[in-house]
């Protein structure tokens, strides 16, 4: 089953018609985050920073996630648009250019 089905029938075997906001368990969140269910595990102990909170219901050690809390989570690290940051020294047309302007800028006008 891939992830897109799976996804498809966890949201299809709930009820939309109830007050309950729809949970997921790691499995859930394992796609939700298109990370593997070890890498989640791992995270809750040693980085916890790296994934939404969960609920651990009394009595249980299974956490669960509700899921608009999760998309709530993810939003908070929308990218946005970038402007890119050209790597390396200026070119030498760059280098004129640059040089001509401060020239014509630094130059008293008489």
């Amino acid at each position: 089953m891939n992830a897109a089905s799976l996804v498809g029938a966890l949201f299809m075997s709930l009820e939309f018609n109830t007050n309950f906001p729809p949970i997921v368990d790691i499995d859930g969140l394992s796609v939700l985050l298109t990370r593997k269910r070890n890498v989640i595990n791992i995270d809750r102990s040693r980085r916890p920073q790296t994934l939404p909170p969960a609920c651990i219901p009394p009595d249980t050690r299974k956490p669960l996630w509700v899921v608009a809390d999760v998309i709530t989570w993810l939003r908070q690290y929308e990218e946005h648009e970038k402007t890119e940051k050209k790597l390396g020294a200026p070119t030498k047309a760059e280098q004129i250019a640059k040089r001509s302007k401060l020239a014509s800028v630094s130059q008293p006008s008489k």
